[in-house]
């Protein structure tokens, strides 16, 4: 009698063992599952933060550029009263600069013009406009709207004088004696210039912008 060799029959898997697989199964992909989440989520907060860091970073570069082109003349609206070289209003939304040594793009005599940056408060924007002379006959020549930044509230500015330091606005206090220097000008494109076409500049100027999720942002800026 020949014995054949005994071979154990595969039993498979018990339904506890089968469980347990599954679930080892199900933790690691849940566990992928939320690390590919996690990657994702942070991607996209690393992305908006690149925009508005960029967005941010256009905003300051080009007021910069504004506050530094800043020269002592008046600006003379259509049908208005003159304005001074840097003038905010009162509401803390429009703030306007005189400037020079920039290109405006447009076919005038004179790089001579008025950047007039403001907040619409329906959509808390920061715009920028600008006029092409300082001597504007038409309200239609105000160049179109430039939105720079969202989330913006308002403006305030503050001024530096010689002898008095720091104030809040535009103009010295009532009562100073600033000393002003008359300035050769030459003739806007268009009109007849004004009997006096300087301004009173500040020593330095500050400007904040009131922003919604940058918080104040100041920049200071040398005027003379």
């Amino acid at each position: 009698m020949i014995r054949r060799p005994f071979y154990p029959a595969d039993t498979g898997l018990s339904l506890i063992e089968l469980v347990v697989a599954m679930a080892l199964f199900a933790m690691v992909a849940i566990m992928g599952l939320q690390s590919l989440n996690g990657t994702m989520r942070i991607s996209e907060r690393l992305t908006q933060t690149d925009s508005d860091t960029a967005e941010l970073g256009n905003a300051v570069a080009l007021l910069r550029n504004d506050l530094t082109a800043v020269v002592p003349m008046l600006f003379y609206p259509p049908q208005d009263a003159p304005r001074g070289a840097v003038d905010l209003s009162q509401n803390g939304t429009l703030l306007g600069l005189s400037l020079a040594g920039q290109k405006t793009f447009t076919p005038t005599h004179t790089d001579r013009h008025r950047a007039q940056w403001s907040v619409d408060t329906s959509t808390d924007t920061l715009i920028r406009r600008f006029w092409p002379a300082l001597l504007p006959v038409e309200t239609s020549q105000l160049n179109a709207e430039m939105v720079v930044l969202d989330g913006v509230r308002s403006i305030s500015l503050r001024t530096f004088w010689p002898d008095i330091g720091w104030v809040a606005g535009t103009s010295p206090p009532v009562g100073t004696q600033i000393v002003v220097q008359e300035v050769s000008v030459d003739q806007d494109s268009i009109g007849t210039p004004p009997p006096a076409s300087f301004s009173i500049l500040p020593i330095a100027v500050e400007v904040t912008l009131h922003t919604v999720r940058h918080g104040d942002l100041r920049l200071v800026q040398t005027l003379q």
